[in-house]
């Protein structure tokens, strides 16, 4: 029987990059066969959804899916495999960090620069809310008095978040190490060092139309410092608006679509459960 890599080459001779790109997407040398799991699968389509337009991630979900099917009944392969590539705008749940885990990334000690620049990156992330794309290009200039200042790049909306005190460590560090790393390694980076820092709950998400479960690093990806940020602003209470103003949102909608924690709910609400008994 053929490997996966001759089965997708052979259907699609021209596209063995996207092979490549599984593999990169799931931190594998080889592709194989076994390697067809719901969360793999998912973390691919998460990467092509990053990496490439919307037409272009949905044509590959199909080629991979077309190449699937020719084999399911020789290999075993998830029932589901063809709803997690099926792109439809199926609603997707996600995770964040709580401040507890935010703490264990900004105490752990980087085992090579490129740690070093993931995790600052990240927590710069999850501390201001800003966009891996505004976070990689921020310097010590963006620090106004006890303030960091910067012009998101992809919606040109101002931004003002109060200042941590690790925002100035991190962008410190940062100066004195290499910017440049792709969007596929930070994510493969980042969740290693969740996993070494022991962010392994088990959980449990409806990801592209499937339910997916693993451990929590394995769904942690350079988007879950905003909605780790916007999360935990709303669970300390933040109204909705205030969340949106201090992530450069012109509408409260955007802003919904980043917590992903569960509902804040105060005693009055909690008290209406309890006296049920």
């Amino acid at each position: 029987m053929k490997t996966f890599k001759e089965a997708f080459v052979a259907k699609y001779p021209k596209y063995g990059k996207l092979v490549t790109d599984f593999a990169k997407a799931n931190d594998l040398n080889e592709v194989e066969w076994q390697d067809m799991t719901k969360v793999n699968l998912a973390n691919f389509v998460d990467y092509l959804t990053e990496n490439v337009a919307p037409s272009s991630a949905k044509t590959y979900c199909a080629m991979l899916k077309a190449v699937l099917s020719l084999y399911s009944d020789e290999v075993a392969l998830p029932k589901d495999f063809a709803k997690v590539l099926s792109l439809r705008g199926c609603p997707s749940q996600n995770t964040w960090l709580t401040d507890d885990e935010i703490y264990k990334l900004i105490a752990y000690n980087p085992e090579s620069p490129t740690e070093h620049l993931v995790r600052n990156q990240f927590v710069l992330e999850a501390v201001t809310g800003a966009r891996h794309s505004d976070v990689i290009k921020f310097t010590r200039k963006n620090i106004v008095d006890d303030t960091l200042v910067y012009v998101s790049r992809k919606t040109h909306i101002k931004a003002s978040i109060p200042l941590a005190p690790v925002v100035v460590r991190f962008l410190k560090e940062i100066d004195f190490i290499s910017r440049e790393v792709s969007t596929v390694t930070f994510n493969l980076i980042l969740r290693e060092i969740c996993r070494k820092n022991g962010i392994t709950e088990q959980v449990k998400l409806y990801r592209h139309g499937v339910d997916c479960e693993g451990e929590k690093w394995q769904f942690i990806s350079s988007h879950s410092g905003r909605r780790s940020f916007a999360s935990n602003l709303y669970l300390r209470g933040a109204d909705l608006l205030a969340i949106s103003k201090l992530m450069g949102h012109t509408d409260v909608k955007m802003t919904q679509g980043y917590i992903v924690c569960p509902p804040r709910l105060n005693d009055e609400i909690l008290n209406y459960f309890k006296q049920f008994d």
